[in-house]
């Protein structure tokens, strides 16, 4: 009797024992934003990858893509377990019990004579939950293959301090590097030094972090709910760097008339720095596909003021992807209630938002934006127009765009027309009657079904033979895919955007797959999720917008590091 007692008893401590262990032992979650500089222009958080990972399994092209990964479908059955009790191989104990986050603290940039170069010098912080050496052994393998992959024979230099080892991967020439410092179960990799150390100076204590930013937090209930699996935050800072390089890098190309390109190069980085706040970003998925979920801040009352111009139509009539070839590469619909008082509203908020001196030059800029699209007159242009009013690209090395509008009133929409294009020449295409300019640097136009379709004559050659074969978007079936009711968040959206993704989730898919990759049955899939659709609403204090693609903004992300690394 007694022997089972103390049988039971040794039982009971040895489990206990064991319980206590697993308790002790079982990560613990941190906030990342803790490691993060306060001065940080960009950050991004992953708490959980496998989770992630599991939910990307299950939409249509991740999960075509880590198809090819074998091995990391026995580490999402089992990562429970080897999250809790740390056994396991060295590299699954680390990616199960990670969490991970990235920062960008400063954009360098440089111009040659096509483009505008912007390098991000950027950190990735996993902690690992996990002792040192193992730690080690798992960076020294995944980022050393790494490094090999991008630089073919890397030099590899170690530095060893109180704090830990840094190792780094120098690229053949020296002009490239992988930097990836190991601080107890925390690991910071970047592209240079300094950025490197600026997230081991928080660590230590010597810079304040990101934690301690309210707004993040804030932002973060904003656009952060149960189901989302990544999180981003754009600082007020970080926001005015990105919106002065676009303004600067695409200021010229918006405008033809060179008065008006300098008047914007004055105008725009003003309003860039003054018509937002800060930015944050939320990634889920839903219905095979990811979903980014983006909020722009509005200062003070801006929001309020643009609720009424802004207000979108209700009016359920949408024709103008009838009238466009199936595999147009873009095409946006503007849905307001009253164009014409949607663009008033535009230009009063953004005047109101600039100095005085300046403030009556953006009502110009703003209208000569339009011109390009035949819009000489706004006003009268916009009264007669609407609601439905669309632009599209018809293909990506075509950047030119169409206008499509509906007629609210077509007799004073065709004096608009007639009055812009001065003397023309008219040809039939598939029935329908084209007035052509005589003027080679004006746009064609023409009339049907209570519709203007204006763009350059050959694009409008080719949507009314789309038209007249019903071989047109309306009939595509990856994009009444993206337009059901699973692809939509509300059927009146103020602006609705559809992209054609074919290329991009291609070299996504080039960037990231195993040699298993499975590429014809992963075309299949590509050509039924062609289309990413963007919604943008305007909210209490800001602008919502919502995109639908094939890899979302993670899978850009990623390549886009990989790419950078690689030169």
């Amino acid at each position: 009797m007694r022997s089972r007692r103390r049988l039971a008893i040794a039982a009971i401590l040895i489990l206990a024992a064991i319980g206590g262990w697993l308790w002790w032992n079982r990560p613990r979650p941190v906030q990342m934003a803790a490691y993060a500089p306060s001065d940080a222009l960009i950050y991004i958080e992953i708490d959980d990858p496998p989770r992630l990972i599991a939910s990307l399994s299950d939409t249509d092209s991740w999960g075509a893509i880590l198809n090819g990964f074998p091995a990391l479908k026995d580490l999402l059955r089992w990562k429970g377990l080897i999250a809790w009790t740390g056994l396991g191989r060295a590299r699954d104990v680390v990616l199960a019990r990670s969490q991970v986050a990235l920062v960008v603290l400063s954009l360098e940039t440089s111009k040659d004579r096509e483009a505008l170069n912007i390098r991000p010098h950027t950190a990735l912080l996993v902690e690992t939950h996990t002792n040192e050496g193992r730690t080690r052994r798992v960076v020294e393998e995944l980022v050393g293959d790494l490094a090999h992959r991008v630089y073919g024979a890397p030099r590899i230099e170690r530095r060893y301090t109180g704090e830990g080892e840094t190792i780094l991967w120098i690229a053949p020439k020296g002009d490239r590097q992988i930097i990836a410092a190991i601080s107890g179960s925390l690991v910071v990799i970047g592209n240079d030094e300094a950025t490197v150390q600026s997230c081991l100076a928080v660590k230590r204590g010597e810079r304040a972090s990101l934690r301690e930013n309210a707004r993040l937090e804030q932002m973060r209930q904003r656009v952060a709910g149960r189901d989302s699996l990544a999180f981003g935050y754009v600082s007020p800072q970080g926001l005015d760097e990105l919106m002065r390089l676009l303004t600067t890098a695409y200021a010229v190309q918006l405008f033809d008339n060179p008065r008006v390109q300098s008047a914007a190069a004055i105008i725009l980085p003003q309003l860039a720095e003054k018509s937002l706040q800060d930015m944050a970003w939320s990634m889920r998925t839903a219905a095979g596909k990811v979903e980014d979920r983006y909020l722009f801040a509005l200062p003070g009352d801006l929001a309020a003021r643009l609720k009424a111009p802004l207000a979108p139509s209700d009016d359920p009539i949408h024709s103008a992807e009838r009238m466009l070839p199936s595999d147009t590469y873009q095409m946006t619909r503007y849905n307001y209630r009253d164009p014409n008082a949607a663009w008033d509203g535009v230009k009063s908020a953004v005047s109101s938002l600039l100095d005085p001196l300046i403030a009556p030059l953006a009502g110009r800029v703003l209208d000569a934006a339009l011109q390009p699209y035949g819009i000489e007159s706004p006003r009268d242009f916009l009264r007669a127009a609407g609601p439905e009013i669309v632009t599209a690209q018809l293909s990506p090395e075509d950047s030119t765009r169409i206008l499509i509008a509906r007629a609210r009133d077509e007799d004073a929409l065709r004096s608009e027309v007639r009055r812009y294009l001065g003397a023309v020449r008219r040809v039939s295409v598939e029935g329908v009657e084209v007035l052509v300019p005589l003027d080679p640097k004006r746009r064609a136009a023409c009339f049907i079904d209570d519709y203007l379709i204006m763009g350059p004559e050959d694009h409008l050659r080719r949507c009314l033979q789309a038209r007249a074969t019903t071989r047109t978007l309306a009939d595509e079936p990856s994009y009444r895919e993206a337009n059901s009711p699973l692809g939509r968040t509300k059927a009146q959206p103020m602006m609705v955007t559809y992209s054609l993704e074919n290329e991009r989730a291609r070299g996504i898919a080039r960037t990231l797959a195993s040699d298993a990759f499975d590429a014809a049955t992963t075309e299949r899939i590509f050509a039924k999720n062609a289309y990413a659709v963007t919604e943008t609403e305007l909210v209490e204090d800001g602008l919502a917008r919502r995109t639908r693609s094939a890899f979302g903004l993670l899978g850009d992300l990623i390549a886009q590091i990989i790419s950078g690394v690689g030169g």
